[in-house]
């Protein structure tokens, strides 16, 4: 069987699943993505594994409200880079 021809996943059979995000200024969003992304994995069965957030350099608050989250959910991590590297790096 190619991977072509092979039966994608079906939701709901044990499947674990880890969601990146990058960020970069997203202060506002970053706690309705959660409970998003959180309430989808539920309604599809899925093993939530972690929800892995990327702070790329923000400037407005982005890394408190990400290191928050992190401390309520258990499955929320976070990762900051020193500088704004963009999509390239």
């Amino acid at each position: 069987m190619t991977a072509e021809s092979a039966p994608a996943p079906i939701a709901g059979q044990g499947h674990s699943v880890s969601v990146v995000v990058p960020v970069f200024n997203e202060v506002e969003s970053l706690a309705e993505l959660t409970e998003r992304i959180c309430a989808s994995a539920a309604k599809d069965k899925l093993d939530l594994v972690e929800i892995l957030f990327v702070d790329d350099g923000s400037s407005d608050g982005s890394w408190a409200e990400m290191r928050r989250l992190s401390g309520e959910n258990p499955v929320v991590h976070a990762v900051r880079l020193r500088r704004n590297f963009g999509k390239a790096a």
